[in-house]
């Protein structure tokens, strides 16, 4: 079929017929990756609304999102006979490159591996005591620990290298998908896990793959991907509060912290970076951190106030900044 034809099954709403299609038609291309998730995307959409965990407005706002993504995959197929291969719209870093198999993998490892640091820092109080253990054995070993993400139920992810994790009591669909993604060598850049066994996976410049979040939040991941922002962090509290970030200083939230919004809002407007915003606890402990600066809430610990600071001073990367319970805190930051 051409695009034409798919667009047109695409009008009369067969969505499968069209995803089907697209893997077939994208394989070996740059733009397998984008068809395999939206195929599985589907997939998991209707499963859900068979099982009645999507109410109808969930589940008609899925499938329209689902459909403008489709659409705009179809709209980027090249001219029949033409040798060209699809391509995302890319202001991306070296981090960002799907990496098409192993060996191409090991080629850009092996060109920007030695510029990374050769280990990681971890700071914080009251970490969960296995998390502690599995961060201090990543530390030991020298592996850059990417991002850290933890629910109020204690269920973890690590991240570390290109596409390595390491876990505790998250949901089988997860697990599932961390292995699926590790192994077609995409780049898994960020975990958020939500309150009841929610999950988010970024991938890459700005794709992601996820089970029962918030619909706003992805309709405005669709609309990043739409427009080639890249994704930076997502991340979703407690009470289904959740923000995202995306280029160097945009931002999409509902329902934070005022103060913490507030923040975020005075750095988008003095055009200052917005790398990482954690919040938890109740009252709410918050951070929001750009390049060379860092506001708190008024409660947050002395401690994690000076070991943020101390990295800033230094000129060390902070990858993940967590908010725990009982007012823990976790800091990850590469090694000098």
């Amino acid at each position: 079929m051409n695009a034409d034809e798919l667009k047109a099954l695409l009008a009369q709403g067969e969505l499968k017929r069209v995803a089907d299609d697209l893997v077939v038609r994208c394989r070996g291309t740059s733009a397998e990756q984008n068809a395999l998730l939206l195929s599985g995307r589907l997939a998991k959409t209707e499963q859900d609304w068979q099982l009645g965990t999507l109410s109808r407005e969930q589940y008609q706002v899925e499938i329209n999102g689902i459909g403008q993504a489709l659409l705009r995959l179809i709209e980027r197929l090249p001219a029949p006979g033409s040798a060209s291969e699809i391509r995302k719209k890319s202001r991306m870093p070296w981090r960002a490159i799907l990496f098409a198999g192993a060996a191409v993998a090991a080629l850009l490892l092996w060109r920007f591996w030695p510029s990374l640091p050769a280990a990681s820092l971890v700071d914080g109080e009251k970490i969960p005591e296995r998390l502690h253990r599995e961060l201090l054995r990543l530390q030991q070993t020298g592996e850059r620990i990417k991002d850290v993400s933890i629910n109020a139920n204690d269920s973890w992810v690590v991240l570390y290298g290109l596409s390595r994790y390491t876990w505790q009591d998250v949901p089988p669909g997860l697990q599932f998908a961390l292995d699926s993604f590790a192994r077609s060598g995409a780049e898994i850049k960020q975990v958020a896990l939500g309150p009841h066994n929610e999950w988010l996976i970024l991938l890459n410049y700005n794709g992601y793959w996820q089970d029962r979040m918030p619909p706003a939040l992805t309709q405005r991941l669709d609309t990043c991907y739409a427009r080639g922002r890249e994704i930076t962090q997502v991340a979703i509290g407690s009470g289904y509060e959740w923000m995202a970030l995306h280029d160097r200083n945009g931002y999409d939230t509902e329902r934070l912290p005022t103060a913490a919004f507030e923040a975020i809002v005075n750095f988008n407007r003095q055009n200052k970076e917005i790398r990482r915003v954690a919040w938890g606890g109740e009252p709410a402990t918050w951070v929001v951190l750009g390049d060379r600066e860092a506001v708190f809430s008024d409660n947050a610990s002395p401690q994690l106030q000076a070991s943020v600071r101390d990295a800033l001073a230094q000129k060390q990367t902070i990858r993940s900044i967590r908010i725990l319970p009982d007012s823990g805190w976790l800091v990850v930051k590469d090694g000098k």
